[in-house]
């Protein structure tokens, strides 16, 4: 086990689950091997900033019978409950996917700044979800983190239960149809672009690939004797634990073949400034906007001849 693993590690020696927390290793207070689940929750308390329990084969102190208490922080206020969740977030998981959870989180803990947590209610954050400007899709990932928050935020300590449970999660609407563009507008991009971008949107169209796939191929990832393109990184990575193959037909096999030749190293679609093109930091979308401004200005000078 790496010495600064993010997450809880069991130590066989100690038959003892343990962590690193702000450059020290720290005992988690649980025993055996079988009591992951515990470990995760005692961790998760700890980035919280709760008190973690004492150790599970400890004599524990005398206690007189009293009621149970409420969580300690009484100056909890939903602002600083995302930030506490953040913190941790960024610590184990993907920077694409914390992007995500800021997106949905900052303007939420915005709104509800004077709502205490344990009186938020499910309405009101399927109210707040309701903006005109928002899609069904994009009010499911809101609903979703929002449930995420306060789920940890039980993990840690910090609450008894979510006050949301219960709360109806929109469905995801698929794009289906209405994310496919025609040949036609497909070739009218093509001829509008420039440079290596009209490259990139002709890969896009013949290898049916992501944009980021594309964005990231290397001449090691192209076996033009096979035609095919292997990738070890790619969206669905994690979940699938298999490369992706990519089928590539001719028209794509003799783009790639001149842009090997001629980036025989290093990306083959390097950004502006040398760096991987990525939609979320504008190095993807940038281009194709002056690209869709290009076709916007030429729609009247005659019909685009479409050739495969």
């Amino acid at each position: 086990m790496p010495r600064h693993s993010v997450g809880p590690w069991f130590r066989n020696a100690k038959n003892a689950w343990y962590v690193w927390h702000e450059g020290k290793l720290v005992s988690l207070g649980i025993k055996g091997e079988e009591n992951e689940s515990d470990a995760v929750k005692a961790w998760h308390r700890l980035m919280g900033g709760a008190p973690l329990a004492q150790p599970t084969n400890a004599k524990p102190e005398p206690q007189k019978q009293s009621k149970r208490q409420e969580p300690s922080d009484a100056k909890l206020t939903i602002p600083v409950l995302v930030k506490a969740f953040l913190a941790d977030a960024q610590q184990r998981i993907k920077p694409e996917s914390y992007r995500g959870y800021a997106k949905f989180l900052n303007p939420f803990a915005d709104a509800f700044a004077s709502t205490p947590p344990a009186s938020l209610t499910a309405s009101a954050v399927e109210r707040f979800s309701k903006k005109a400007e928002w899609s069904q899709s994009y009010r499911c990932g809101f609903v979703g983190t929002v449930v995420s928050l306060l789920r940890w935020a039980v993990d840690a300590g910090k609450l008894e239960r979510s006050p949301i449970q219960g709360i109806r999660k929109p469905k995801k609407q698929s794009r289906g149809r209405k994310a496919v563009i025609s040949q036609e507008d497909h070739a009218k991009l093509v001829k509008a672009a420039q440079g290596e971008w009209k490259d990139f949107l002709s890969l896009l169209w013949l290898t049916g690939a992501r944009p980021g796939e594309i964005a990231g191929l290397t001449a090691a990832d192209i076996d033009l004797a096979s035609k095919t393109a292997i990738l070890s990184e790619h969206k669905t990575a994690e979940q699938t634990g298999k490369d992706r193959l990519i089928v590539l037909a001719d028209e794509a096999v003799a783009i790639l073949r001149r842009l090997i030749a001629e980036r025989p190293q290093g990306l083959l679609f390097p950004g502006e400034k040398g760096q991987r093109m990525n939609a979320n930091n504008g190095t993807c979308l940038a281009p194709l906007a002056r690209t869709r401004r290009r076709v916007h200005s030429n729609r009247d000078r005659g019909p685009v001849v479409v050739s495969r």
